[in-house]
């Protein structure tokens, strides 16, 4: 879980919003010394300013 709100706040810093969140969009990857998880899909993703722009308010991404 932390790793995957570190991924969200790493996005949300530069400015980005994913707009679908949910489990099958969290990868985990695997190798020898680690694992660690991987935000995926980015399809519905869009550049946002809250500091010129109003909230977003449309309801996009998966219904549920």
């Amino acid at each position: 879980m932390y790793q995957i709100l570190r991924g969200v706040s790493y996005i949300h810093i530069h400015g980005d919003t994913h707009k679908d969140m949910k489990p099958a969009y969290a990868f985990l990857e695997s190798n020898v010394e680690d694992l660690s998880i991987k935000i995926i899909d980015f399809g519905l993703a869009t550049k946002h300013s809250e500091r010129f722009e109003p909230p977003m308010t449309t309801i996009v991404g998966t219904p549920s």
